[in-house]
């Protein structure tokens, strides 16, 4: 839709950062750019050629590098109309990525998917605000499996997704090409693509107790199917004027898998069923009425009926019939390494959650974050001689003082201005696994099982 300008000779400076939001969650990126407008290039309301396009929400690609090499390092959108300095003869725009701008956007359809990976329901929730199967690779497996998926119309899609990727423990980010990428637990990063020491490290500094987690609880309501049965009844006759209709919306308490046609009967069976009479008061039997159309939501129905008589008619009663889901049963798990709360105190991470549904599934969570956060120092703030091939999620391998290993880069902070470029790395301390896998992994090997 877009033609795309450059603006390198006006460029002053320029801040990117990306960042995954920890625990196991989703990669969002934001930048900042100060252009030259001495002239008034940038001005809205004014004689610049683009003034009529100076506007919120502009696709804006960034790209850093030396000696006429740039790799791509953001795709996204202006948040709100320039910053002018007169002064200065300067315009800031502050940027959101894509992903960002989607996250805020509302889910304009209830939904209801039964037995989905994460990857196939994030597929579904993107295609719902506008996003295109070429936007999307979520090609990597899903290791956790939602028996009913259900969100309803209006839910913020960011809510929602973020939830999602906190129970499957994966990483949901957009690449500086701008396509939203699903990585499951076990598709990071190894092999470290850079090493750290003195030589090439500015400054450093190292986490405190506020990153610390040495106790987990978790919970997680399960849900299950249930047999058929009345989910609704109506409170109040509906007049359907002869030869005309007249529509009755059914409001569900719980989402429902399976909702039958209700067919006329004069009693009460067990099974859907609706009841029309000649008279309000529901004494006169009328067999002119049908239903003539139904629309079931997951939450709602909406049943349309239709009178061929040559009087009117009421709808006297309905009895709605089909398979709801409820709470059947609460997961409650907790995990805790005492020896970091012997040292630290009790620093406690709470999740609730509605899509874990094995208790395997959340001790396993427990026990990762556990493990992944109980010691002080994991974290690392580097301020090093930057490399703008650096990606969230890659590999390094630190020897600094004391701190010596392998650290996953979590968040990319560089900044361009003054003829000089900075970069900051924000690692999490990271042991490389190997994880098994059936017929290629060694019996007794040093391959681990995925918890």
């Amino acid at each position: 839709k877009y033609v795309y300008q450059d603006f390198t000779t006006r460029v002053i400076s320029i801040e990117v950062s990306r960042e995954e939001v920890e625990p196991y969650s989703v990669v969002q990126a934001m930048a900042d750019i100060t252009l030259d407008n001495h002239d008034g290039y940038f001005t809205p309301n004014s004689d610049s050629p683009i003034s009529s396009y100076i506007l919120p929400k502009r696709p804006t690609r960034i790209m850093l590098g030396f000696g006429g090499s740039n790799l791509p390092q953001f795709i996204g959108l202006t948040e709100q109309m320039p910053e002018l300095d007169k002064n200065a003869g300067t315009a800031k725009f502050h940027l959101t990525d894509f992903l960002s701008f989607l996250f805020d956007r509302k889910i304009d359809d209830s939904t209801m998917l039964q037995n989905q990976s994460t990857g196939q329901i994030l597929t579904v929730l993107f295609g719902l605000v506008g996003v295109l199967p070429a936007q999307l690779d979520f090609t990597a497996t899903s290791f956790n499996r939602v028996p009913f998926f259900y969100v309803e119309k209006g839910t913020v899609l960011g809510t929602v997704v973020r939830e999602l990727m906190e129970a499957e423990q994966g990483r949901l980010y957009m690449n500086e090409l701008g396509v939203i990428t699903f990585q499951n637990r076990q598709d990071f990063s190894t092999t470290p693509v850079m090493f750290f020491d003195k030589s090439n490290t500015i400054d450093y500094t190292t986490s405190g107790e506020d990153d610390i987690i040495n106790f987990v609880e978790l919970t997680s309501n399960i849900y299950t199917e249930q047999v058929s049965q009345s989910i609704w009844q109506s409170s109040e006759t509906t007049l359907v004027k002869a030869g005309s209709t007249a529509a009755v919306w059914a409001t569900l308490q719980d989402p429902a898998t399976l909702i039958t046609t209700p067919v006329y009967s004069d009693i009460k069976v067990g099974s859907s069923h609706f009841i029309t009479t000649e008279d309000v008061d529901g004494t006169i039997p009328n067999t002119s009425v049908t239903i003539s159309d139904i629309d079931k939501f997951a939450k709602s129905t909406k049943i349309t009926f239709s009178n061929g008589g040559s009087t009117d008619a009421y709808v006297y009663a309905i009895d709605l019939w089909g398979t709801p889901v409820k709470i059947s049963d609460t997961i409650l798990v907790e995990d805790l390494d005492q020896t970091s709360i012997d040292q630290f105190d009790e620093m406690r991470y709470t999740l609730e959650t509605k899509y874990i549904q094995k208790r395997s599934t959340a001790q396993s969570k427990a026990a990762i974050i556990i493990d992944d956060y109980k010691d002080i120092g994991s974290i690392l703030e580097v301020q090093v001689k930057g490399n703008m091939a650096l990606q969230i999620g890659d590999i390094v391998t630190v020897s600094l003082d004391s701190y010596n290993g392998n650290y996953a880069v979590k968040k990319i902070a560089q900044q361009m201005m003054d003829g000089g470029y900075r970069q900051k790395l924000t690692l999490k301390e990271r042991e490389a696994r190997l994880y098994f896998i059936l017929n290629q992994s060694l019996l007794n090997g040093t391959d681990v099982l995925s918890p």
